[in-house]
């Protein structure tokens, strides 16, 4: 799973809390056309804004954004990837940060962008200075299969995943969470016929 990361500087009461409050801010985020750099412009775009209603945007490096809210150069950082991330925690050790909020209305906003957000949950205790639960979104990670593989091998496939996600857990801690129904989510993405009869079978969707 991956989490998307709006993440500011801690600047007390003037620290940035909501999307409609980057106007006008210093942003740096991935590269054009990387899924963070998407995720930011549709986060950007719950408040009707977009590139050019900010005073700068950079698409930098994980290392050159962190040097940029370090020294004080941009007033967001915006990445997706797993947590926690090297790239905060490297920063964190330095500057104050905060990972904003995302409220109800702005993820159903979100929603109507890209069906395939989902919700996420940073648990606090993830990056220096959370000492509170972070609502975010995300996205998943997917297994694309040709169309040309059987039914019955995709559904052998999907069952052994299923069956098999404590140690794919224990590999990839970043899967914890995960169950066989939320595999099974639409994600914007026709389901292998496959894999549609194994989630079905198990009463993952309908």
């Amino acid at each position: 799973m991956q989490y998307f990361h709006p993440v500011v500087l801690d600047k007390g009461k003037d620290t940035i809390r909501t999307p409609a409050q980057l106007k006008g801010k210093r942003m740096t985020t991935q590269a054009v056309g990387n899924t963070g750099e998407q995720m930011a412009r549709h986060f950007l775009a719950t408040a009707g804004l977009a590139y050019k209603d900010l005073a700068k945007v950079s698409h930098a490096s994980y290392n050159d954004s962190v040097a940029l809210m370090r020294d004080g150069h941009a007033d967001a950082f915006m990445l997706v990837t797993t947590i926690p991330a090297p790239a905060l925690m490297d920063l964190a050790t330095g500057r104050k940060i905060v990972l904003m909020n995302l409220d109800d209305a702005t993820f159903q906003k979100l929603l109507k962008l890209n069906g395939g957000y989902a919700r996420r949950n940073v648990p606090a205790g993830t990056y220096k200075g959370q000492d509170k639960d972070v609502s975010a979104f995300g996205t998943y990670t997917h297994l694309i299969a040709s169309g040309k593989l059987s039914n019955d091998v995709v559904y052998q496939l999907t069952k052994a995943i299923a069956k098999n996600l404590a140690s794919i857990h224990a590999v990839v801690p970043a899967t914890k969470g995960l169950t066989p129904k939320e595999m099974a989510s639409d994600v914007g993405v026709p389901l292998h016929p496959g894999a549609a009869r194994f989630y079905k079978e198990i009463g993952a969707t309908n």
